[in-house]
């Protein structure tokens, strides 16, 4: 049930909307790439993400329709958006926020506290007018997440889930990555090194920034990915079918094309005697190093080069001085990482939005 007046009035005057219809109209959207750059989003609240994700799940099926909500000023210039994806669902028709398929977290765009205040605002009136209820699921974002604050101040029928941490490796002195695994993993490290050295195998890590090398990757990592699905007993076509809750080698593709020489992506690999046995995604984002996916082929798991990899890529956070965490960036199987000595809260607004409700109480 809409609260009328629960959000400032007064930020219509300010802040117009426009809805964008459709990817073309989103691709070609002026101004939503430099908001999360001012913003300070997550990469994953970019627009090449979030494109990336629309297209792959609107292609699987998943999704039948993408649009987007942006606040202009008088100028024309952006100052908040959010971009949703409609989903048939066995509950009926749904709405969620794009990009944040396998679970990572992602933000609604807002410059300020007004323009979150605005963004609510906005996107109650334009959910209200839909004709029809609909359930909407706005997360997994960060706790303190504004347009979420202000959405559940206006809106009666939500509860909110807040039971996802996502851990991270926060700096907390020491310059080498294994002060911080566990005994238990060090001796692992050192058992793996020990076994290439007396088996004679050749090892080589390597990081790539380079559009046209991170693709010429692709072909490998997809070996490597489709590799471990099959080893957890994941069937290639129940990892694309679009009744799966996996992403898939598809979306997972799609965002690194997107992304490949821009955003920051990095793609870390180990070469064991010139073939390549693990590969870890990451985002050199701001003050965070973001790990998108790792994966490593099983043929080589005799030497951990997973855990090998991995502890290369958090090195590489600690020798920069302007990072101060790795980000792991999903709630999702946090048994499986290297190391976290922090974890950071994200919550997702589950609401079932009703209009008829909401124009009976008014």
């Amino acid at each position: 049930m809409i609260q009328p007046n629960a959000l400032a009035t007064r930020s219509r005057s300010r802040l117009r909307p426009e809805i964008l219809t459709g990817l073309a109209q989103l691709k070609l959207a002026t101004g939503l790439q430099s908001l999360s750059f001012r913003c300070d989003a997550p990469v994953t609240a970019c627009l090449p993400w979030v494109i990336a994700s629309a297209e792959s799940a609107l292609s699987a099926g998943t999704a039948q329709h993408a649009w987007g909500l942006v606040l202009r000023d008088d100028e024309g210039e952006a100052h908040a958006a959010a971009v949703l994806l409609e989903l048939t669902t066995p509950s009926g028709p749904a709405l969620r926020l794009a990009g944040a398929e396998g679970g990572y977290r992602t933000a609604m765009l807002s410059l300020d506290d007004h323009a979150a205040a605005a963004l609510a605002e906005s996107l109650l009136a334009v959910l209200q007018g839909r004709g029809a209820s609909f359930g909407l699921a706005l997360g997994p974002v960060d706790v303190l997440d504004p347009v979420v604050e202000r959405m559940s101040m206006a809106v009666q029928d939500w509860a909110l889930d807040g039971s996802s941490e996502v851990p991270v490796v926060r700096r907390t002195g020491p310059a080498e990555a294994t002060e911080y695994l566990t005994p238990s993993v060090r001796r692992t490290l050192r058992k793996v090194r020990n076994r290439l050295h007396s088996d004679g195998i050749e090892s080589q890590v390597t990081f790539t920034r380079e559009r046209h090398r991170i693709l010429r990757l692709l072909p490998g990592m997809a070996l490597a990915y489709r590799d471990r699905d099959e080893a957890h007993g994941v069937s290639a076509a129940l990892a694309e079918s679009a009744t799966s809750d996996e992403p898939g080698w598809s979306l997972f593709a799609a965002r690194v094309k997107a992304l490949a020489g821009q955003g920051g992506m990095e793609v870390a690999t180990l070469e064991l005697d010139g073939e390549l046995a693990a590969y870890v995604v990451g985002f050199d984002d701001g003050h965070a190093y973001r790990v998108m996916d790792g994966r490593f082929v099983s043929s080589w798991a005799r030497y951990s080069p997973g855990r090998l990899l991995e502890t290369a890529v958090l090195q590489r956070m600690l020798d920069d001085p302007s990072k101060t965490s790795l980000d792991w960036m999903t709630s999702i199987a946090p048994e499986s990482l290297l190391v976290a000595n922090h974890v950071e809260r994200v919550v997702t607004m589950r609401a079932r939005i009703d209009p008829y409700e909401a124009r009976r109480q008014r």
